[in-house]
Order: C-alpha cells, then sequence, then structure tokens
C-alpha cells in the first residue's frame, strides 16, 4: 500500500476542519455549556475548551462536556444500566 502524504495531509486537514466545525456548532446550540450538568466551568485543564463526547461505537458525536461530566461517563464506560443503579443509590 503505497501513501501520498500531499493525500494525507489534505485528509487531516478536512477532518480537523469538521472537528472544529462540529465543535464552533455544538458550542453556540449548547450556548458554551455542558450538555449534562450545564455549567460553563471545569473545562480541560490542558485547552480550556468543553470536551467533545463521543460514542465510541458509533464515533458520532453527542455534544460537548466539562472534565467532570465526561470523566463519570468514561468511568462507568458509557453504560446507562450502571447510571440508572447510582441514581437510585443516590436517591
Amino acid at each position: 500500500v503505497t501513501c501520498n502524504l500531499a493525500d494525507l495531509n489534505k485528509t487531516v486537514v478536512a477532518k480537523r476542519l469538521k472537528l472544529e466545525t462540529m465543535f464552533t456548532f455544538k458550542t453556540e446550540k449548547q450556548n458554551g455549556k455542558c450538555a449534562i450538568c450545564e455549567t460553563e466551568e471545569a473545562k480541560h485543564w490542558e485547552t480550556n475548551n468543553l470536551l467533545i463526547d463521543h460514542c465510541h461505537t458509533t464515533g458520532k458525536v453527542r455534544g460537548l462536556l466539562c472534565n467532570n461530566c465526561n470523566t463519570a461517563l468514561g468511568l462507568v464506560d458509557d453504560k446507562i444500566e450502571v447510571l440508572k443503579r447510582m441514581i437510585k443509590y443516590l436517591k
């Protein structure tokens, strides 16, 4: 398999542009707030941005999350049943 560096660069740039466009759209749609807790704070320590959350199975972008909500989903592997049990426990 041969790889043309110019084509690879075009692909990388196109994917980055698509991500940046999605990020801008989601930020405007969510009013700059986390899709779960609606905070404007707790952004990523390195970029100071909300994080792009996506389904690890389909790759589909779900929304933008603060660092805390993104971490929480990751800790339960996005398992809805675990989240339901957590809510029940809290009640």
